[in-house]
């Protein structure tokens, strides 16, 4: 965020397209120091279903006086305008989040 990797934030891949009449599974992942992730489908397999996605970046303040405190603005992650679209051929996806 604001040019530096954001840590420990927890990244979500929430498909847009439904299969039959349901959505797909959402994938989720948690960054780590360099700001990278790897999203898992459920605990046998990695990645994302293919298509578009409506993408959450949410990371919350570890300061126990703030317990729940949101550290990243709310158009990224309850109210996200972030989109990705997921293709078979290998993905790799970054988001240059700001913090105002």
């Amino acid at each position: 965020m604001d040019g530096s990797p954001l840590v420990n934030a927890k990244v979500i891949f929430e498909p847009q397209e439904t299969t039959g009449k349901a959505r797909r599974r959402a994938s989720s992942a948690t960054t780590q120091e360099d700001g990278s992730y790897s999203l898992e489908y459920n605990a046998d397999a990695s990645g994302a279903s293919l298509g578009k996605h409506r993408v959450m970046i949410i990371k919350l303040t570890d300061n126990p006086e703030d317990a729940g405190k949101q550290l990243v603005p709310t158009k990224y992650n309850d109210k996200s305008e972030l989109t990705a679209d997921v293709k078979a051929d290998g993905n790799t996806i970054n988001f240059d989040l700001k913090s105002k």
